[in-house]
């Protein structure tokens, strides 16, 4: 499989009209303030409860500062999205993979404040927020499945494939957020957690290990 570009992958961000000389690492501290905050808030509110006044104030700033330097809330989350998802696709290069360039079973539940925000872009219907990783070709799963497609040790159609991915997704998507609830459902103590995650993780390769239980 080819080299994870994480280091080479460059965010899209908004365009800006020219700060003055002496305002510039102003300017950038305060942008980096209202993202990072717009990163917390997403994950906890979602895009259209969120306000730009909630974001401005948890940055620290003011609010006008939202629209002098992002025109608006669109442009605000969409930069904190294309952030949050950068961060995924570094800490997922970062990672161990086996030899499919699949990461660890369960390794989404690492990136909580991403996969989470990403949840509440779907609920509100913002597809466009959500998928922002597509647009910028930072797409872990998009890269998993575009590889294994090409893969000649992975003798499967693309339907086949997609397929797979999308039984691994399903199973990494539902305990990144439901772990702690089904844990706590099924009374499991510290020890009993650390086995039910093994078995879970076991599982979630299951049928990326052994395709044909599927196709």
């Amino acid at each position: 499989m080819g080299d994870w570009p994480g280091g080479t992958i460059m965010t899209k961000t908004p365009k800006e009209p020219a700060a003055p000389e002496n305002g510039g690492r102003g300017r950038k501290n305060v942008e980096a303030k209202l993202i990072r905050a717009a990163c917390a808030l997403l994950s906890k509110r979602g895009p259209r409860a969120l306000t730009v006044r909630e974001i401005a104030q948890h940055a620290g700033v003011n609010h006008g500062q939202v629209h002098h330097y992002f025109k608006g809330k669109k442009v605000l989350l969409t930069a904190a999205m294309r952030t949050l998802a950068r961060e995924h696709w570094e800490n997922t290069a970062a990672r161990d993979r086996d030899e499919h360039d699949v990461p660890p079973p369960l390794a989404l539940a690492q990136d909580q404040e991403y996969i989470l925000a990403v949840i509440r872009c779907v609920v509100d219907g913002e597809m466009d927020l959500a998928t922002l990783e597509l647009e910028d070709g930072i797409s872990v799963p998009r890269r998993i499945v575009n590889e294994l497609i090409v893969d000649p040790d992975f003798d499967y159609t693309p339907a086949q494939v997609k397929a797979v991915a999308a039984t691994f997704m399903t199973a990494e998507l539902s305990w990144a957020v439901f772990g702690q609830y089904i844990l706590k459902m099924i009374d499991a103590d510290a020890a009993e957690a650390a086995e039910v995650e093994a078995a879970i993780a076991r599982t979630s390769r299951i049928f990326l290990d052994n395709p044909d239980l599927l196709v």
